[in-house]
Formats: structure tokens, C-alpha cells, sequence
């Protein structure tokens, strides 16, 4: 009885590994027939079409402030960040030795003017006694000679003293516009250098006008045609989020330019910061808005794959095996694309590469015939 015992036994305990055996495996081969590959269903979607860039804001009119002439700085009127009016006192230079200069060549010029009536009432006198027979013509000759040398010191004397007034003038720089004061680091005493034909001399300041700005942004060569279409960009800025304007495009470049092996255009977005609330120097987001559509058919971007000819997607079989149907694509957005032939509302499409159920050497599916006879209507 005991060993009839055991072998019931023995008989209970392989009976029961050999269920669990099979239901293990049976459980593998129900995984493995799982297609894993990632679905979703055609559906309406609103896609809103737009072109954005980052870029940097600078001011449409900004004048660099700079001296014409060497000098020390003897006064500053105004600092950084200061609204200026043209015409306005910036800074000034040291007089001291330009008025010198200025004075020696009054001086001169007015000496040289003596000079000029001595040799006209000389020449007035030998032109008298030569009518007279009284004057030898060397005489005659010699102070028409110094008449006419006098005349031309005169004007020499007198372009020395307007180059000595001119520079003396330099000495007090003055806004070219009306403004905002920017870039400014002087200090009283501080040695600078005029601009001239050999450097550009010391940067003393820049004027800007601080409400008409603009942003230049960088588009890439695929995207450039999409903007220009009458609608406005928008800019914004990540460090002030309650603030966005409406601009305008003042210029597209007309060439592209290499930038990290990509080809771009460089666009310039106008706008106006009123109360200046905007400065220079920060970074911009400009939005170029290109079409939008509401209750669109549409799928996932990433569902959408192309050969030479044609657009398509992984669409699929009442079978659940997985077709490349073509389709016809409309605008899209960074997340979806319109479809406006090849599919239907509900049809579940594939977000990647199918894993199973699909045969690759399978030609592509043209559009349904209902979707071609339509077309054929439209036109």
C-alpha cells in the first residue's frame, strides 16, 4: 500500500509541473505573438502651423559716441542708462591748449590782415606813380608781387584759425539723437584717443533708441519660403514671460550663410518697446505664424514616412497584419500632420517601423478608389 502510495504521489507531482510547464509556454508564445509595435488612431486635431528662432534684440538706431580729437576728459554730464535729447552735453574735453591754438591763430590771421592793407596801399601807390611815368616797372612789378603773396597768406591764416575753432569746438561732444546713454565707462582725467583714418579711436559711449528694436533670428533654408506671408510674428523673450509684441520684418537676407554646417538666412523682426521696457542684449523668441487649420484629419509627426514618389504610413489590416498606405499630407505643426487623402477617421496607423505582421518587399497602397474618384471630381 505504501509504495502505491508514492507512486500516486509521484504520478500528482508531474502531472502538476507538466501544467505549469505548458502554461509557461503557452503564455511565451501568446507574448510572442503580440505585435509590440506602438499605434494610433487617425482622429480631427487643430494644427497650427509656425516657423520660430531664437535671437538676440538690438536697436534699429544706435550711434557709437566717439571723439574726433585727442584730449583729456575735464567733465561728464550724463551716465549710463541716461535718456538723452540730440543736441544734449555728453561730455567735455580740455580746452586749455586748444584755446591757446585758437587764440595764436586769431592773432595771426589778424596780423596777416595789416599786413594785406600795407601791400594794397604799396601797390596803389606804385600803380599811381607808374600812370604818372614816375615808377620803374621792377618796382611796380615787386609790390603787385607782394600784393598778390599777402592775399594768399591771408586765406592760409585764415584756414588755420578755422581748423583752430573747428577743434576747439570738438571739445564739447554733444547727441547726435535722442536716446538712451549705453556702454559707458569714463571717469574725469581719463586720456582718449580721436578717431581717425588709422583707428577708430576711444568708444566713449553708444546712443540708442531704446522703443524701435529688433530681433535677428537665423531660418534655415527649408523653412525661409514658409515666412513673409502677410502675417505678423510675434516676439517674446524667456526672462520677461508677461511681455510679447507684434513686429514686422524689416529684411531677409537674400544669400544663406554657413552656420555649424547648415545653411541659414538671417531676418531681422522689427518691433516698438514702449516706455523702453525692452533692452538690448537679450535673448528673443520669434514666432512666424504660416497656416492653421481646425477638425483636420491628422497623425502623429513621426508616423509619416516618404520614398522618392510618394508619402505613406504603416496602416492596419483588418488581419492586424501592416500595409505602407500612400497618403497626402496637408501642414503640420511639431506634433501632428494633416492628411487629406489615404485614410479615414479611426484608421489605426503605426508610430514606428511594424515588428511583426509585415512584409517589406510589399508595394506601397495607393489612395482608395472612393478617395481617387473624388479627387477626379474636384478637378
Amino acid at each position: 500500500m505504501k509504495k502505491i502510495f508514492l507512486i500516486i504521489i509521484g504520478l500528482g507531482a508531474i502531472g502538476s509541473m507538466t501544467f505549469y510547464i505548458a502554461k509557461y509556454v503557452m503564455d511565451i508564445r501568446a507574448k510572442e505573438a503580440l505585435d509590440p509595435t506602438p499605434t494610433a488612431p487617425v482622429s480631427k486635431v487643430d494644427i497650427y502651423e509656425k516657423v520660430t528662432a531664437t535671437g538676440f534684440v538690438e536697436p534699429i538706431v544706435s550711434t557709437e559716441i566717439r571723439s574726433e580729437i585727442n584730449g583729456k576728459i575735464a567733465r561728464i554730464f550724463v551716465q549710463d542708462g541716461d535718456v538723452v535729447k540730440a543736441g544734449d552735453m555728453l561730455v567735455e574735453l580740455d580746452k586749455t591748449s586748444l584755446q591757446s591754438e585758437e587764440s595764436m591763430a586769431n592773432n595771426e590771421y589778424n596780423l596777416q590782415k595789416l599786413t594785406l592793407e600795407q601791400e594794397e596801399r604799396d601797390f596803389l601807390r606804385q600803380e599811381e606813380l607808374m600812370k604818372k611815368g614816375f615808377a620803374i616797372a621792377k618796382d611796380y612789378d615787386d609790390a603787385k608781387t607782394k600784393l598778390n603773396k599777402a592775399r594768399i597768406q591771408l586765406e592760409v591764416k585764415k584756414s588755420e584759425w578755422e581748423k583752430a575753432k573747428d577743434n576747439l569746438s570738438k571739445t564739447s561732444i554733444i547727441a547726435p539723437q535722442s536716446g538712451t546713454v549705453t556702454d559707458m565707462d569714463l571717469t574725469v582725467g581719463q586720456v582718449i584717443v580721436g578717431a581717425g583714418s588709422v583707428n577708430s579711436g576711444t568708444l566713449l559711449m553708444k546712443v540708442s533708441s531704446l522703443e524701435n528694436l529688433y530681433a535677428e533670428v537665423k531660418i534655415n533654408e527649408i523653412e525661409i519660403e514658409k515666412i513673409g506671408n502677410g502675417k505678423s510674428p510675434i516676439i517674446t523673450f524667456e526672462s520677461m514671460k508677461d511681455i510679447s509684441y507684434t513686429g514686422e520684418i524689416l529684411s531677409k537676407s537674400p544669400y544663406a550663410k554657413n552656420e555649424n554646417n547648415t545653411r541659414v538666412f538671417p531676418v531681422k523682426v522689427g518691433f516698438k518697446s514702449e516706455g523702453g521696457k525692452v533692452r538690448p542684449g537679450i535673448s528673443a523668441n520669434v514666432e512666424f505664424p504660416v497656416s492653421k487649420a481646425n477638425g483636420v484629419y491628422a497623425v502623429s509627426l513621426s508616423a509619416v514616412s516618404a520614398d522618392a514618389e510618394w508619402s505613406y504610413v504603416f496602416a492596419r489590416n483588418p488581419d492586424n497584419s501592416w500595409r505602407r498606405q500612400r497618403v497626402e499630407t496637408g501642414i503640420r505643426d511639431i506634433r501632428y500632420v494633416e492628411i487629406k487623402r489615404g485614410l479615414k477617421e479611426g484608421d489605426v496607423i503605426a508610430l514606428s517601423y511594424p515588428k511583426k505582421n509585415f512584409v517589406a518587399t510589399d508595394p506601397i497602397a495607393d489612395f482608395p478608389k472612393e478617395q481617387k474618384e473624388e479627387a477626379k471630381a474636384e478637378k
